[in-house]
């Protein structure tokens, strides 16, 4: 997945001009904050255990959260991919989180209303959503499973295809819809995902380096 400069900068200039960002995962936390001084921003987590969260400086961000009812059984890609399919960008909601059997999702009040008034379908399941208090999730925490593994190497697409027990090409198909979130800063993403990168980089270096020796 390549990264998006204009999302990148248009966050940095949001709160060069004291407004808040949009939700930003992980890795985009890491970029945009390494453009800034600490003193410039804070960070809003709608919940304690956050993955996304958004930067401001003044006012907290206004964000919502939804409960998912539902009749069928629903699954998290599900309920990603239905959103993705509304032409929401991913920076316009935050966590999706089961809890106590329900799926929540928070979202940006920007687009709030609009989710809300078109999400009424979940794959080929129909659900409808309830605006709560986001304080139900302040019991909420993230559970972690131990879990112990012998692989061919430590590419992030062969520990999460172990992890989910899937080939390589699905867990790479993942970490690019963001599925599974990936923090690491630009150069280490380009050799995950683009593999051959590193490769014409160490031959460029190869060569350059015979090239001096002779």
């Amino acid at each position: 997945m390549k990264l998006d400069v204009y999302k990148i900068n248009n966050a940095v200039e949001k709160i060069k001009t004291g407004k808040n960002t949009q939700f930003l995962d992980g890795r985009e936390l890491k970029i945009v904050t390494g453009k800034l001084k600490k003193s410039e921003y804070n960070v809003y987590y709608p919940y304690k255990d956050s993955e996304k969260v958004m930067l401001y400086t003044g006012k907290v961000p206004k964000v919502k959260l939804f409960k998912i009812y539902t009749v069928e059984n629903i699954r998290h890609q599900d309920i990603l991919g239905s959103l993705f399919a509304l032409n929401i960008d991913s920076s316009y909601f935050g966590d999706i989180v089961l809890y106590n059997d329900y799926y929540y999702v928070f979202v940006s009040e920007d687009l709030a209303l609009y989710i809300k008034d078109n999400l009424k379908m979940i794959g080929n399941k129909k659900v409808s959503l309830e605006e709560v208090n986001l304080s139900v999730l302040d019991n909420y925490e993230r559970k972690y499973e131990e879990k112990e593994m012998i692989i061919s190497s430590l590419r992030v697409d062969n520990v999460v295809s172990g992890i989910i027990n899937t080939s390589r090409k699905v867990a790479l198909d993942k970490i690019k819809n963001k599925e599974v979130i990936v923090s690491a800063i630009e150069d280490s993403y380009k050799r995950l995902i683009f593999p051959s990168i590193e490769r014409e980089i160490r031959n460029t270096l190869t060569e350059n380096a015979q090239e001096r020796a002779i």
